[in-house]
């Protein structure tokens, strides 16, 4: 409302959305100052919905296509840990039993199973 009202006072369209800077970017703009100046406004209006259009079709393909990769990375840590919380103590019972030395990535697991269940 507020650039219509300065256009119908006799602003240029350029002029009123330069005065909302958060809604129209830096590019718009200069775009709608050179599209008036070269009397080629509807031209570069139209250039520009179409950039914008594309532009927001782009990020929303970009948050569908990461949606998955975020699921299994969440998935995957939840069951890391339950599996770190739960089972981990469990065997290491078993291997306790043993009596023998345990190879040092086991050890890094129990080691991180002890950290998980007494701190979470």
């Amino acid at each position: 409302n507020s650039i219509r009202a300065d256009v119908e006072s006799g602003s240029s369209l350029s002029e009123a959305i330069s005065k909302h800077p958060i809604q129209f970017d830096e590019l718009y703009r200069n775009l709608v100052r050179a599209g008036e100046s070269a009397g080629v406004l509807e031209t570069v209006l139209d250039t520009v919905a179409t950039y914008k259009e594309n532009l927001e079709a782009l990020k929303g393909k970009i948050k569908k296509a990461m949606f998955y990769p975020t699921m299994v990375i969440a998935v995957a840590l939840i069951v890391s840990s339950i599996l770190l919380i739960f089972v981990v103590p469990m065997f290491e019972e078993v291997f306790a039993g043993f009596g023998a030395e345990l190879p040092a990535f086991t050890l890094m697991v129990i080691a991180l199973s002890d950290f998980m269940v007494k701190w979470w």
